[in-house]
């Protein structure tokens, strides 16, 4: 029986030291830490665990069932970026991998990108499980959105992805064409519009078709800002201004300064991101061949290649430059092939033409190099350090803000020094999961995209209106003592009195409901004002006050979004299933609002992690029952605060005893099978076992 077999059966049989003795015996170091780690996992030791996988990386960091391990330990504990970064790493990927992946971007609220890798782990599994999570996340998540992505002909290679992936939450079309009728007809379909690159469509688009209801944003990457574009274009039609480097602003400052006071404050910056899945990461060495991949034009600056290989040759005759690209300009062509010659670089200068395959092209290289006088942000650096080739980059106007500037050379007779410095591979990919990954890219795009403007706060209103109208038939005793109502209030009061001194503060409720809250918060002595934009609710609220003589309390008709009060008013604002109810634009404006006139805000909103909300919401939705309308459930609030420009200080869960009640709505026949996900996590634990062993 081979030892790795007799291993995994002392694990079956829990006798985990004879196991860790055998495991000991294994001569491949980086086997042994791993099967030492697996060991200790099944054992739940998780934090040696941790330790022998990251052993077993130092010694192969590119070894695929480690990744694999290592990743399930970080997920497992939390560290879900970390565990997305390693997962990234794994060269021949799984479902489970995938699946994976999955998880880490939904815990992130990365939620296109997660039904993206959950599509492609549905894909690949023959598991109907699998194919169930999807389609369950997706419907959970997919908005009735219509986003239209319009591109001439030949400069769509940027936005394919950003379509695809946007495709799993939105209703998604791509229009690359110079056709106009088509163009029309994808932009009267659309709720959003996209332009791809600030050009003659962006001017066209913006001055000759009305912009209605429609949200507009249009991207500018490089080459368009040294044109008179932003002159042509109707910016009063156009709502974000995406930019893909924040040098740009600099540009448009600098070459267009009356455009720029306008657009300003229209302006996001959205890095580009590479799909780091693609690119294989190994750890590479010092060497001789230099590589360029870029068109040949003067944009790139081409001729400083020449020089560049002329005087690395000078020191080692073994430098070779190899060119991945074609010619775009007769005149490069002709000054490559004379001066080549001329300058004796035969032997040192390799020519390829167009490669399509540069994952091939590009296994042997041990630099990449970047002359480029002008850039907005190049994919042919980024690609390279997901790769782990160490890029060599001219001094360009924005480099210093991109890369680290110990890969930035002014002259080309610095060159050789860098070349010297220590070759970290591992730190030019870390560099790139930190910073221009497909997914912050992603994210990033998923807010500035948003909503287009909301058409259902009247049928919200409606709603509350009818749902408080029919709790003021209710006694009030009975009102207040709700079960659920009253577990969850005390968890609530609770912790804001861990971090607040409720006695003597001022407080305002934005969308205050029934108010039963503010009994708890007067009899702790604090100063309560209740507002609510529905008449019924403040009525109902008053009634809740005056049958408990309630002091220190009032209520107000009144938007939330638009408040009279100054600001910093009160010490504390909160609302409890307020913000879930809108889209994020609107939810954003509420926070504002809120941080405008309070020192402290508290929100509270279903958690996406609690299968008893949502099993009794789907149960409740399909029989008729829900009475709250659309609503909304998180994993957290960090993007929006930020987006709100407030700062997020402490996020918890609470509702443990009032999560509970949601059973009543379950009734039991029509419970859906509930196997997939113990069935899933069993498969991937013997899949690890598998793959670690």
């Amino acid at each position: 029986m081979e030892i790795f077999e007799k291993i995994q059966k002392a694990i079956e049989q829990k006798d985990f030291s004879k196991a860790k003795e055998m495991a000991e015996k294994i001569d491949d170091e980086t086997e042994r830490y791993n099967t030492l780690g697996m060991v200790h996992y099944y054992e739940g030791r998780k934090e040696e665990a941790q330790a022998f996988f990251e052993k077993a990386l130092k010694i192969n960091p590119v070894h695929d069932d480690v990744l694999f391990n290592y990743s399930k330990v970080l997920l497992e504990k939390g560290e879900y970026f970390e565990a997305w970064r390693y997962l990234t790493r794994i060269n021949e990927k799984t479902w489970e991998v995938y699946d994976m992946l999955g998880d880490t971007q939904l815990q992130l609220n990365n939620l296109a990108m997660a039904l993206h890798y959950y599509r492609k782990a549905s894909e690949l599994s023959d598991i109907p499980e699998m194919k169930e999570k999807y389609e369950s996340l997706k419907k959970q998540f997919k908005k009735d959105t219509k986003v239209a992505f319009l591109c001439l002909p030949g400069l769509d290679h940027f936005i394919k992805d950003i379509a695809n992936i946007l495709s799993e939450m939105y209703e998604v079309k791509l229009v690359v064409t110079a056709d106009g009728k088509q163009i029309v007809d994808a932009y009267n379909w659309a709720d959003i519009v996209w332009i791809e690159w600030a050009n003659e469509l962006a001017v066209e688009i913006t001055n000759k078709l009305p912009k209605g209801n429609k949200k507009i944003l249009c991207r500018l990457h490089s080459y368009e800002a040294l044109a008179n574009y932003p002159e042509k274009i109707n910016w009063n039609n156009v709502d974000t201004l995406i930019l893909v480097a924040d040098h740009m602003k600099d540009v448009l400052k600098n070459y267009h300064q009356s455009v720029y006071e306008k657009i300003k404050d229209k302006i996001k910056v959205v890095p580009n991101g590479v799909d780091l899945n693609r690119f294989r990461f190994k750890v590479r060495s010092p060497g001789f061949n230099i590589a360029v991949v870029a068109h040949i034009n003067h944009k790139k600056a081409p001729e400083m290649w020449l020089q560049v290989i002329g005087f690395l040759k000078n020191i080692d005759e073994r430098y070779i430059l190899h060119v991945a690209g074609d010619f775009q300009e007769l005149r490069y062509a002709n000054y490559f092939k004379y001066f080549i010659k001329e300058a004796d670089l035969e032997k040192n200068v390799k020519l390829y033409g167009f490669v399509r395959n540069i994952e091939e092209f590009l296994e042997d290289m041990n630099y990449v190099l970047s002359t480029s006088v002008h850039e907005g942000h190049p994919y042919n650096i980024m690609e390279a350090m997901a790769r782990g080739i160490k890029p060599l980059i001219h001094n360009y106007h924005g480099a210093k803000k991109q890369w680290p500037e110990d890969l930035i050379f002014n002259f080309i007779d610095e060159i050789p020094d860098l070349i010297k410095r220590k070759y970290e591979s591992e730190r030019y990919r870390r560099y790139m999961e930190d910073n221009y990954s497909l997914e912050s890219q992603i994210k990033i795009i998923t807010g500035a995209i948003g909503s287009p403007p909301t058409k259902i706060n009247v049928e919200k209103k409606s709603v509350w209106d009818n749902l408080w109208r029919k709790y003021t038939e209710y006694d009030i005793l009975s009102l207040v003592n709700n079960p659920e109502g009253k577990a969850f209030r005390s968890e609530f009061v609770n912790l804001l009195n861990h971090f607040f001194v409720l006695k003597g503060s001022r407080i305002l409720e934005a969308g205050c409901g029934s108010g039963t809250i503010s009994i708890d918060l007067s009899k702790r002595g604090a100063y309560y004002t209740g507002i609510d934009i529905s008449q019924d609710s403040v009525e109902l609220s008053k009634k809740v006050a005056s049958f408990f003589e309630l002091r220190n309390v009032s209520f107000k008709k009144m938007d939330g979004f638009k408040t009279i009060f100054s600001d910093k008013e009160f010490d504390i604002v909160f609302n409890i299933g307020v913000v879930v109810h809108f889209q994020d634009e609107d939810i954003v404006k509420m926070l504002k609002e809120m941080a405008r006139v309070g020192k402290f805000i508290v929100v509270g909103v279903p958690y996406s992690g609690s299968q008893i909300y949502k099993l009794s919401k789907e149960i409740s939705q399909e029989t008729g029952t829900w009475e709250y309308g659309f609503e909304r459930d998180f994993y957290s609030l960090k993007d929006l605060f930020e987006k709100a420009g407030v700062k997020l200080l402490h996020e918890e869960i609470i509702g443990s005893f009032s999560e509970a009640f949601y059973l009543k709505r379950i009734n039991p026949s029509l419970i859906k099978n509930n196997w997939p996900k113990t069935l899933k996590e069993c498969f991937r634990v013997r899949k690890t076992l598998e793959a670690g062993l």
